[in-house]
């Protein structure tokens, strides 16, 4: 269905029956499949991720070679490996191409998931509803896998991720694993951050759990302070009140104040939380 090309005056030129595949939604090497993924062993995972676009069914003997030369993946870069497996999880028909991923075995030559054939067929089986973002697709692959959360880093450097995509994965699993066992409170709203409770709180409706994300992107707009840097105080106005020296007690008395203000407990007043840090303070003696 890409060998296709046309003509000046608008006549295609199909020379191997590509419209016919696209009418019947049929994915199918050129010419012979085998020959083809010796040339290139990443063309069994772009024909995997084109089931996931597009949802067109592997014909059989391109399925078939898939499976037979699936281990020509350990001679390709994690790196391409990586674009194309995204893509499949992103895709408006990832639980057929993960149920193809796993019957052709490409899966066992893809960094950590060699373990995983039975988690990832669970997987195929959640609610066809497409993921949104590569962060989303990551944290919800993990937590089908069940990872740990401290095995997160190394399992997505395995797959050359970049710092910043394993530290949003890393947080917004923590988020999920934590909603899992209660309600979001303020203060676990203000540590995780909007984009790691939106998309743990989205992510519930995969296991068919309540979820309302516009009300969490609501409730964390309505928090009183976003980041320490809008916190009324800062360690200079504690130092001119407080006759001590600088020390590790202004970052505590910095998070205790932070911690009052989410929780309401104190309102975000220069006077109102210079007070609050002088009676921590006498309070911890």
């Amino acid at each position: 269905i890409n060998a296709l090309a046309l003509q000046e005056d608008g006549v295609i030129i199909d020379l191997f029956d590509g419209l016919a595949d696209i009418e019947n939604q049929i994915l199918r090497a050129v010419g012979h499949p085998q020959e083809r993924f010796h040339e290139d062993a990443l063309r069994m995972m772009r024909g995997l991720r084109f089931v996931s676009q597009l949802g067109f069914v592997l014909e059989k003997e391109t399925l078939a070679a898939i499976h037979a030369n699936h281990a020509l993946l350990g001679k390709i870069s994690v790196e391409r490996i990586m674009i194309e497996f995204v893509k499949l999880l992103l895709g408006n028909h990832r639980n057929q191409a993960l149920q193809a991923f796993v019957e052709t075995e490409c899966y066992i030559y893809c960094p950590g998931l060699r373990e995983y054939g039975e988690a990832l067929l669970r997987m195929a089986d959640l609610p066809a509803i497409p993921l949104e973002t590569e962060t989303a697709a990551w944290v919800l692959l993990i937590d089908q896998i069940g990872l740990a959360p401290e095995a997160v880093r190394s399992f997505l450097k395995a797959w050359k991720c970049s710092n910043d995509c394993i530290r949003q994965v890393h947080t917004a699993y923590q988020a999920l694993l934590m909603r899992r066992n209660g309600e979001w409170n303020d203060l676990l709203l203000y540590q995780f951050g909007l984009e790691a409770t939106y998309l743990a709180e989205g992510l519930l409706r995969y296991d068919k759990l309540p979820n309302d994300p516009a009300k969490i992107s609501q409730r964390y707009q309505q928090l009183p302070i976003h980041s320490l840097k809008e916190l009324a105080i800062n360690g200079r106005d504690l130092l001119q009140t407080v006759d001590r020296s600088s020390g590790p007690w202004l970052k505590e008395v910095l998070a205790a104040a932070e911690a009052a203000v989410i929780t309401r407990k104190v309102p975000n007043e220069k006077e109102a939380l210079l007070a609050f840090a002088q009676a921590y303070l006498a309070k911890e003696g």
